[in-house]
């Protein structure tokens, strides 16, 4: 089983008060704002990441091999304790660290928010489990299926 957190990229790159085409920025022509010049940089490196292909590969190979892969909404896990459960704005005080205002547990960022993610997609299975393992509606490919041609049919 892997769990992936569902990152709404299109939400990244447009949520933002003071985006570079707007129709100010239109309106006074060229003009750049350091602000703007900061979002087009994550906008390029949210593009190159091409997050969305990554996490289809990953479904595929996963798939392929047996596995099955759950899509967790990740809101609040790098503010949710994976020890208690406590879920507060104070238990990060900086970028890189979490401490919990709860239980007094420490650690890095990053790190809790996985476990909270792994807990997550332990929990969706448990409950697709509990519910007799349904078949999973799965999205139909986008592709469309290879035609043969001369170079397939002389092989």
């Amino acid at each position: 089983m892997a769990t992936l957190g569902s990152l709404n990229v299109i939400g990244v790159r447009t949520h933002h008060p003071t985006l570079c085409r707007t129709r100010v920025t239109r309106q006074l022509g060229p003009s750049i704002t350091p602000d703007c010049r900061t979002r087009q940089g994550l906008n390029r490196e949210l593009q190159d990441a091409a997050l969305g292909k990554l996490t289809t590969r990953i479904c595929v190979k996963a798939e392929s091999a047996g596995r099955r892969v759950w899509m967790v909404r990740p809101e609040n896990t790098s503010r949710t304790c994976s020890q208690c459960g406590h879920t507060d704005k104070a238990n990060r005080p900086d970028q890189a660290t979490f401490a919990c205002v709860s239980c007094g547990y420490e650690a890095n960022a990053d790190l809790n928010a996985a476990a909270n993610i792994a807990a997550r997609g332990e929990a969706a299975e448990a409950a697709w489990q509990e519910a007799g393992a349904p078949s999973l509606k799965r999205k139909k490919s986008r592709r469309r299926p290879r035609e043969d041609t001369a170079l397939t049919q002389a092989a």
